[in-house]
C-alpha cells in the first residue's frame, strides 16, 4: 500500500494555479454548505476584504461528519481542478 506524501498546508487564497495538479495539501475553511446528494463540500474563509471558497468531493469520506459555519480542518488527496466561477478555488481531490 503506498501511501501520499506529506502534504503542504494552503491558505484557501493560495489553492491557486501556482499548486501543481496532483499534490495532496491541507487547508482549512469554515464549511458554508454541504450537498449529500452531489458529495460535495464547500469550505469558505476570509482574506482581507475578500472571500474565497474551496469545493471539495466528500464521495470517499462518506458519511461526512460536518456542522454549517463550523471550522474545519481537512487533509486533501491530491488536486485536480474541478470548477472555474469567479473567486472559487477547486478542489476536487483526486476524484472526478
Amino acid at each position: 500500500m503506498k501511501l501520499l506524501h506529506a502534504g503542504v498546508y494552503y491558505f484557501p487564497w493560495e489553492i491557486n494555479s501556482s499548486v501543481p495538479e496532483g499534490e495532496a495539501l491541507r487547508t482549512f475553511g469554515r464549511l458554508c454548505c454541504y450537498d449529500l446528494v452531489r458529495s460535495e463540500a464547500v469550505l469558505t474563509a476570509q482574506h482581507s476584504s475578500a472571500q474565497y471558497r474551496v469545493c471539495v468531493d466528500t464521495k470517499f469520506v462518506e458519511p461526512f461528519q460536518c456542522w454549517p459555519w463550523q471550522a474545519h480542518l481537512l487533509q486533501l488527496p491530491p488536486l485536480t481542478r474541478a470548477c472555474d466561477s469567479g473567486q472559487e478555488q477547486p478542489v476536487s481531490p483526486h476524484w472526478p
